[in-house]
Parts: structure tokens; sequence; C-alpha cells
């Protein structure tokens, strides 16, 4: 079987070597930029980079340096993701697994992924999972492209086996099978057998009485529209003007390619000599017809524009992603008689139709469905809603849903009466007052346990005394934001910007853009007081006295943030990022400068979870140890969710 598939082999090459403008992968001469290089394959959707072999417990030759030196150079690029084909670590060591984590948590921000090399295969399934992230054989749909992380089994520690994949091999075939029609991206660690990778005669992973390299051909032909990324054997990419098909070999009538991808640690030269001073990969860009692989010197960061390869999509690629509803806004304020619009599209081309309902009476939404299909799922379409009288100040829900897709929801606030303006005198409000305009008072109280809802819209109090005071059992305060606005306080006698007792957090949400709170308070009582969720809008304390003592809590609810929710005192500031597909609630205990401790829950969307978070761009642990910055410094806060 070997021995034809060199003949096979020999005459593919034959044929690229005498073919190269009509063959569907070819190396192209490309510049170092996209915006000089006009691909025939349609729009570029994404890109991802690809390592191998990156040993990170051998200083000596580079591994630990060079793997952050790669990170960071991949995402100087501009992927999205790196996906690797095995061999973090050199002696299936803990230690190694964990300073691989310790290294992607410093310094990445994007996700990484991988399968085991034969130097991590033996780790059980809960350590390689506690470290990497993700289980030993591990699937994903991103962009509606499908990746597969294929490992090594447990007990193979050996550079040459029969049966290096023994029942993991059936994983492999029955997502092939299960995602027939996608473009499919395969990570495996040994290379196949005659293929790329390896030179000429050479067996190095599976041996020459293996068949499981055979098995593994036979299913790859009956595939279309695969790439299989493999590495172990270290060839750095100028092997390939000895043994021509070292880098990329291709099945031109199925368009499956198999890629070797050179050691980030230490690549070899054809005499397998390892050279420490190189490190090298991929980026690959992903268009709609097909992918360029994209050679990377990651000493230098720069492309390699003598290996670059084009290959093609046979036929028309089905959607592999489940579509999500996708918003223009997910929080809606209503006034009495009020209406809105909301565009709607899909995340993923798909035929699909949405059915909009809500629940409450007094709210009209048209029309109750929406018919998306692949060609115009991203073109927005609009839902109108609008409410009647309203009786009472309430809130309510709609819903946007549909088979085969995930659902969104989008929050309502309802309010039942017109705008009543401060007076100078201490104000009784009723259940759902509105107050807004240019305000001249600052006083509520009330011993009525009741819902205050108040609408900023470029508002600007100033008062000797605290300019919003809400003392009330029960009570429960909500406030909208448009534009700037302030509330200032001019008393040094202990005066505070705004003050809320009661019992729930009061809610401040911002429901345009740029939409800010400023509350300017002098002496020697807190600047704020009471307890507050912040929703897509920015409080600013600035304060010339004694630190804020009570609560904070900067909620994203993660649906479609228009404006970060954040929090900052005299110049110290908390902001949290909206995030995809979940959110995160950032909670500060005090909000002392430089001391109060900062916690952070999350809530992921149906079929995701926390992979991380990234603090000023640095991934790292949600308990990992976080305090309110020194003033005049910010810390930004986002979640990082996969499936």
């Amino acid at each position: 079987m070997k021995k034809i598939r060199l003949l096979v082999t020999s005459l593919l090459t034959l044929v690229i070597v005498l073919s190269t403008c009509l063959f569907s992968a070819c190396n192209l001469s490309k510049p170092d930029s996209d915006e000089d290089y006009d691909s025939p394959l349609g729009k570029k959707m994404y890109s991802f980079g690809v390592l191998s072999d990156i040993h990170i417990a051998s200083e000596n030759k580079g591994g630990p340096s060079d793997f952050k030196r790669a990170i960071k150079g991949l995402q100087n690029l501009g992927v999205e993701f790196v996906g690797m084909t095995g061999d973090i670590g050199l002696n299936s060591e803990t230690s190694e697994l964990q300073a691989y984590k310790e290294i992607i948590d410093a310094n990445a921000t994007v996700p990484f992924y991988s399968c085991t090399g034969n130097h991590d295969a033996t780790h059980t399934d809960e350590v390689w999972e506690e470290y990497v992230g993700h289980p030993r054989n591990f699937e994903i749909v991103k962009n509606g492209d499908v990746f597969l992380f294929m490992s090594l089994t447990n007990e193979n520690t050996n550079a040459n086996v029969d049966t290096p994949y023994a029942e993991n091999l059936d994983w492999l075939q029955e997502r092939l099978v299960r995602y027939e029609g996608a473009r499919i991206f395969v990570f495996m660690h040994f290379p196949i057998t005659d293929y790329a990778g390896l030179t000429k005669d050479q067996y190095y992973g599976f041996t020459e009485n293996s068949t499981e390299d055979d098995e593994l051909m036979e299913t790859l032909l009956n595939t279309e529209n695969v790439v299989v990324f493999s590495g172990h054997t270290h060839y750095k990419f100028e092997c390939e003007a000895d043994d021509y098909d070292m880098n990329v070999f291709n099945m031109p009538s199925k368009d499956v390619s198999l890629v070797h991808v050179p050691s980030c640690a230490y690549p070899r030269n054809s005499e397998r000599k390892e050279e420490a001073d190189l490190s090298q990969g991929y980026v690959v860009d992903v268009y709609e017809n097909g992918v360029v692989l994209r050679g990377v010197d990651l000493v230098s960061g720069k492309y390699m524009s003598e290996y670059v390869y084009e290959l093609t999509n046979k036929g028309n690629l089905s959607i592999a992603a489940t579509p999500t509803v996708v918003l223009s806004t997910n929080n809606i304020l209503l006034n009495s008689t009020g209406r809105t619009e909301i565009e709607v599209t899909l995340s993923d081309p798909a035929n699909a139709v949405v059915n909009i309902t809500e629940n409450n009476d007094y709210m009209l939404v048209s029309p109750s469905t929406l018919t998306f299909t692949e060609e115009n799922y991203n073109v927005p379409q609009k839902v109108i809603v609008a409410t009647s009288t309203i009786e009472n100040s309430e809130s309510a829900v709609i819903t946007l849903s549909g088979d085969g897709i995930i659902a969104k929801t989008i929050n309502v606030e309802l309010s039942d009466a017109g705008p009543v303006e401060f007076t100078d005198e201490i104000y009784a409000p009723q259940n759902g007052d509105i107050f807004t305009g240019a305000a001249q008072d600052h006083r509520i109280t009330t011993d009525q346990a009741g819902k205050y809802t108040l609408n900023f819209d470029n508002f600007s109090l100033t008062h000797a005394k605290t300019p919003l005071y809400l003392n009330s059992n029960g009570a429960e305060l909500t406030i909208y934001l448009k534009g700037n606005n302030t509330l200032q306080s001019t008393d040094t006698g202990g005066q505070r910007g705004m003050s809320y007792s009661g019992t729930t957090p009061g809610k401040i949400i911002g429901v345009g853009n740029g939409a800010t709170l400023t509350l300017k308070s002098q002496g020697t009582s807190e600047a704020v007081r009471g307890d507050y969720d912040i929703t897509n809008a920015s409080v600013i304390v600035e304060h010339s006295g004694s630190p804020v003592k009570e609560n904070i809590a900067i909620a994203n609810r993660g649906i479609n943030i228009i404006n970060n929710g954040s929090f900052s005192l005299n110049g110290a500031k908390v902001e949290l990022l909206s995030s995809e597909h979940g959110s995160l609630t950032v909670s500060l205990d005090k909000c002392e400068i430089g001391k109060s401790a900062i916690t952070i829950t999350a809530a992921a969307d149906s079929g995701y979870t926390l992979a991380y978070i990234l603090v000023n761009g640095v991934q790292q642990s949600i308990d990992a140890p976080l305090t309110m910055p020194s003033s005049g410094e910010t810390i930004t806060i986002q979640g990082v969710f996969t499936k």
C-alpha cells in the first residue's frame, strides 16, 4: 500500500509541476499587506493562527520565549484564535501545562486550542482540560466552519506507533460525517506517511506496518473541503526546496489538503538538525471560496511571502454554525403612547422564520414574524414596538425565537406618566412619576414604598445640598440616561452628589450613545450613597472628600451593549466591556481607590461557558484578585465565552 501511494504521490507531483496555474494549491507571490492582495476566492471572512511543537519546558531551545513571541506576533497579525497540533510540553509533566497556562493567561488576548502530541499524550483528560481549557478531543464551530482537534491516545509517548490514535480515529470519522458539506479544519500531531511533513520513504509517527494512516486517508478521500494540519517533524518551510510536498500536499479532485506546520520552538533543516534561531507558523486567511495559508517568520513577526498557498473549496459550502438572532438593542424605554424601532439580523446564513412574541398587553409589536434566507440573513429587518396608554409602570419582555436558531430577548421598561419637573419644595412622588428638564430642587422623601423612574436627557442640576436624594422604605429607583448629565452639590459641609436608600439596588441604565452621569460632591461625607446597578452607562464621580463608602455594582447584562458600563472615582476607572455569548457582572465593595476588591460573576448564553476574562487585554482567570485602580488609572474587563 505504501509503495502504491508513493507512485501516486510522484505522479501528482509531476502534475503539480507541469500545471501550477491550474492546480488548486500553488505557491503565490504575495505582498505583506492584505490591501495589496486581490484574491479570486471572494470576500475574506476571518483569520486564525496555527502553531506546532512549542515544547514549553525547553527554554534552552527557546520554548517559552519563542511561544511568548509567537503569541504577540500572531495577535499583531489580526488572528481571531490559534489552533495547535500538539507537543505543548516535552516530558508530559503537569508543570509544563501549568507553565503553558501561565503564559497564555499573561499574554494571550485570543483563544488557543490544541490536540495532544506524543510529548504530552499521557496527561489525563482532567489535567489536560484544567490547564488547556478544553477536552483532549475537541470540536468547535467558528464563523460557520468546523475545527476538529484529534489527540493521540493517553498511552502513546513514542515517535513511531502502529495505532497512535486507536478509538480517537473513530471520533474523527464520526465528526467528518456529521459535518459533511461544511468546511472542516483538522488538527492532529502525526503527519500521514508519504504526504506533507515527511521526506520520501520516511516513517515518523505512523509506522510502516500501521493501517491507521491508510484508514484515515481513505476517510479523507471520501470527504470534501478538508484541511488537515499536523506537526511532529519540525521541518522548516525552507525544506520544501528538497521535498516539493513538504509544506502542503493537495488532493485536487476532492479539495482535501494536508499541511505540515513547522516547530515554533526549534525547526529542523532537511538533515533533521535543529535550528533554534528559527520560529515559524501560519496565519490562515479564510475566504468565502477557499483559504490562503501564509507562512510567518515568528522571530520578526512578518509574513514569508515565498510560502503562501491558496486552497479552493469544492462546490457550495453548507454552514455548520447555529445562527443567532442579532439585535440593534436589547434594552428599551417606552413612555405612554411611545414608539421605537429595532433592527434584526442573523449571525450566520440560514433559511429561518423568527417568531416575535411579547408578554404585556400594553405593548404592540409588529410584525409577528420575520423571514430570513441564506442570501439576506445579514440584511437588517425592522420590528416596531409601540405602547398604548399605560396604567402602571412595569417591565416587559419581547422574545425572538425560531426553529434551528438561538433566541434572544429584549427587556422593555414601560412608564405611565408624562414629565414632572422638580420644584423648590420637598416633593413626594407617586409610583411611576418621571422627572425631566432643568430641575431646581433636590430632595425626594416619602415613607411609602414605590417605583421611581427618572429620565435624564442632557440634564444638569446644581444645588447646595444633595441634588438627588431619595429616602424611602422599599423604594425602587431607575434612572435612564441620554447624553451627558450632571448632578452637583456645592455644600462643603458633607453633601453627596446622589443619595438613595432602598431595599433593592438603584438602576442606572444608558439608553443613548455617550450616556453619562457625573456626580460632583464636596465635604466629609461620601460622594454617593446607596447601591446601584449600572447598565450601558458611564458613572463619573468627582469628590473632594472621603472615598465612596457604599457598594456599586457595574452590571453588563450581556445583550447588545451600546456603551461600556463603567464607574470612576476621581480618575480611578473600572470599565466593563460587552461580551459575546454571555455577560459579566463586576462588583466593587467600597470603591476605595487602590483598595476595594473587585469581584466578577459570569452568566453564559445557552451552549456557552466562560473560557477566561481579559483584564486590560490580558487573559486571566475570573477568580484572580483585582482591586480598584489608583487615581488616573483604568481597568478594562471583558469576558470570553466559548462553546
